[in-house]
């Protein structure tokens, strides 16, 4: 009885210092695993209305198990931004939040993750992962795939209006539709698009990369 005792007592107490062990390093690499180095907010539209959906986006999108896995590969970037496929008469956009890894992961690549999210809801549409070598890309070479990427026939590069911002690894390449616009994503990480968008005043544009889409909001 004695003996039963005992172990019954050494079981509480080893479970007492055990369990909030435990408990504390889960908890701990929870925390870590969703902290990016950096979160940029690309406001390219200049509208105040915008500044605090950047912050309701991310806060919405950091706990899902996309970002929860994609972050296990290690220290990474966020880039959102908001493109509008239609801006005149009838408005449709999209929220888009690009991540990639700073350097490669243990298995030697870079990794990308992008989420669209509905602009009314901004519930997830999609998401899309990719992983790519390591390829240090300069903002010039980047600027001629972001305008290669688009293939309409319009000179992206030189048009007066079009702004090149860097955030980190990312290049954001961004014409507002005038008639004609668009948004485009470079890692410069991978010499990679993240991101290509078409966009169109009074009309409908389109999502070109990861996917293509037929005209947005018709």
């Amino acid at each position: 009885m004695r003996k039963i005792l005992w172990v019954v007592i050494v079981t509480i107490l080893a479970s007492l210092i055990i369990v909030p062990v435990v408990y504390w390093e889960i908890e701990e690499n929870q925390n870590d695993m969703l902290q990016p180095l950096q979160v940029y907010l690309s406001n390219s539209w200049n509208h105040d209305k915008y500044n605090q959906t950047y912050m309701e986006i991310w806060n919405k999108t950091r706990d899902l198990d996309e970002i929860s896995r994609f972050s296990r590969y290690g220290n990474y970037s966020v880039l959102i931004t908001l493109h509008a496929y239609a801006c005149g008469g009838d408005w449709f956009a999209e929220w888009f939040v690009a991540a990639s890894t700073i350097e490669p992961s243990n298995d030697g690549l870079i990794h990308q993750i992008l989420l669209r999210l509905n602009d009314g809801n901004l519930t997830v549409v999609k998401s899309y992962q990719e992983s790519h070598s390591l390829n240090f890309t300069s903002v010039e070479d980047g600027k001629n795939m972001a305008g290669d990427s688009i293939g309409e026939s319009v000179d992206w590069l030189s048009a007066r209006n079009t702004k090149y911002v860097m955030y980190g690894p990312f290049l954001l390449v961004f014409l507002s539709p005038c008639d004609l616009g668009t948004t485009v994503i470079v890692n410069l990480n991978t010499g990679r698009i993240v991101l290509a968008a078409f966009g169109v005043w009074m009309g409908h544009g389109y999502l070109i990369y990861p996917e293509r889409t037929a005209k947005m909001g018709e």
